[in-house]
């Protein structure tokens, strides 16, 4: 192997990295505010499948979950993602701001 190829193999480690370290920052930054906004405790709202399945949930409440991630990360959510199918249970939230910084990423790169 010669020595680019290991600066590349070296390279890509790290992007795998740091994207395995962003979406666990992501995931517990969706957890913590959604359990303060729903007054639910983390580990509960880890078992709901739907947070629809919440007697706290409602509309209003998941707009502000998504702001208080927003100002928590730092980060803008695209809004093209906020549909009804990725606001309904924590997967799809932790992935709309997973994509979201993907695409921030993505603005950075030449």
């Amino acid at each position: 192997m010669d020595s680019h190829a290991i600066e590349q193999a070296v390279i890509e480690q790290t992007v795998i990295e740091q994207a395995v370290i962003e979406q666990a920052v992501i995931e517990q930054a969706v957890i913590e505010q959604a359990s303060t906004v729903l007054a639910v405790d983390p580990a509960t709202l880890s078992r709901t499948r739907k947070l629809t399945d919440l007697p706290t949930f409602s509309s209003f409440r998941i707009v502000d979950i998504v702001e208080r991630v927003e100002r928590s990360l730092g980060l803008e959510v695209d809004a093209a993602l906020l549909t009804p199918d990725n606001l309904h249970d924590l997967a799809g939230l932790c992935a709309v701001f997973l994509r979201s910084a993907q695409l921030l990423a993505d603005r950075g790169r030449p």
